[in-house]
C-alpha cells in the first residue's frame, strides 16, 4: 500500500470516541459517512491495522488515512465539458445578492461523496454561481445551507457568502426555519394524522428514534388510498436532522413507501402514482419558510414541482 495521505494521533481529551466521529470532528469537510465509507474500504489503519467505524480511540492511536479524504470539494469544471448541462440540474425558485432557492429534482445527490461520483447539485451550483463556491465551511456544499438525500425532490437554499451561510445555518440550528414535505408512506394514516416525537440517534447508515417524548413535528393526512395500502402525508418538522423525516415516519410505523433502509417491504411504482423522475421512495420538500438574513423580511416559498399525485 503506499502512503497514507494523512496521519492523526489521538489526544487525551479526545479518547473514547467512536473512531468515525473522531475523524469527522477532527477533518474539515468530512461527514461521519464519508468516515464510514473510508473505514469499509480499507482506507483507514489505527496503529497498522484496518480499522471499523465503531471502534473507539485511546490517547496515542495513530491513525493513517489511505485516501482523498477531506480533499474532495465542489466540481464546477464537469459543466465546462459540455457532456452535462446545467438546465438539468438547476432550477431557480428565487435569487437575489445573497442567496439561491432551488428546486432539487428526484436521483441527484446533494454534495460530493467521492471524486468518482457523478454531477451533483453543489457541483452545478458552482458551476452557476462561482460565489457559492467559497461561502460554506464544507468545500463540498458550495453555499448549500441543508442537504436532501438524492431520492428527495424540492426546496433547498445555498448562500452567496460565508456571512450569510453563517447565518441562514444558524438559523436552522435554532429552529427559526419552518419545513413542510409531502410524503407517500405505507398504510392507512387515521384522519387525525400522526404526532412525531422522540430524539433522532445515528446508528450506521439509519437514524434511530429513542422515546423521549421530545416534540418533532406532526405529519397530516392528505388522502389515504384503502386498495393500494397507501396514504400521502404533510409533515412539518421542529428540527433539521438527517433522515428526520425518513425515521419519525418508520417509527410511527408507517415508512416511506420503497424506502427499504427504514423498513419498506413495498418497491416504489412511479408509475402507478404519476410521478415522473422519482427513485427510490417518493419524498418532497414541498415549502420553506423563513427570515431573510439580510434584509429581516419573512419569506414564504412552495416548490413548482406539483405533489398533487393520485393512484391511478
Amino acid at each position: 500500500m503506499s502512503e497514507p495521505s494523512k496521519l492523526l494521533s489521538c489526544l487525551p481529551e479526545e479518547e473514547n470516541q467512536r473512531l468515525d466521529l473522531f475523524i469527522s470532528r477532527l477533518l474539515v469537510g468530512v461527514s461521519r459517512r464519508d468516515a464510514r465509507r473510508a473505514c469499509e474500504a480499507g482506507s483507514i489503519h489505527l496503529n497498522g491495522r484496518k480499522a471499523a467505524p465503531g471502534q473507539r480511540v485511546k490517547e496515542r492511536d495513530i491513525l493513517s488515512v489511505f485516501s482523498t479524504l477531506g480533499a474532495v470539494s465542489a466540481r464546477p469544471e464537469l459543466f465546462s465539458s459540455g457532456e452535462y448541462h446545467l438546465e438539468d440540474y438547476i432550477e431557480v425558485v428565487y435569487e437575489d445578492e445573497h442567496m439561491l432557492l432551488l428546486d432539487k429534482g428526484a436521483g441527484i445527490h446533494s454534495v460530493t461523496l467521492t471524486l468518482d461520483d457523478p454531477p451533483t447539485l453543489a457541483d452545478a451550483i458552482a458551476a452557476y454561481e462561482p460565489r457559492c463556491l467559497t461561502a460554506s465551511e464544507d468545500p463540498r456544499e458550495a453555499g448549500l445551507v441543508q442537504r436532501l438525500d438524492r431520492p428527495t425532490r424540492g426546496l433547498i437554499l445555498a448562500a452567496k457568502s460565508a456571512r450569510v451561510w453563517r447565518a441562514l445555518h444558524a438559523a436552522f440550528s435554532r429552529q427559526e426555519v419552518t419545513k413542510t414535505y409531502l410524503a407517500l408512506v405505507e398504510g392507512l394514516v387515521p384522519s387525525s394524522g400522526l404526532s412525531l416525537s422522540g430524539e433522532l440517534l445515528a446508528r450506521a447508515e439509519r437514524m434511530q428514534v429513542k422515546d423521549t417524548g421530545e416534540d418533532a413535528g406532526e405529519a397530516r393526512l392528505v388522502w389515504a388510498c384503502e386498495s393500494l395500502g397507501v396514504s400521502l402525508v404533510r409533515v412539518s418538522c421542529v428540527r433539521g436532522q438527517r433522515h428526520q423525516v425518513r425515521a419519525h415516519l418508520a417509527h410511527c410505523g408507517h415508512p416511506l413507501l420503497g424506502d427499504a433502509l427504514y423498513g419498506s417491504g413495498e418497491k416504489f411504482a412511479a408509475e402507478r402514482f404519476g410521478v415522473v423522475g422519482s427513485s427510490d421512495f417518493f419524498l418532497l420538500a414541498s415549502e420553506l419558510e423563513f427570515v431573510h438574513p439580510q434584509s429581516g423580511e419573512r419569506l414564504m416559498f412552495s416548490t413548482k414541482q406539483d405533489a398533487a399525485i393520485r393512484p391511478e
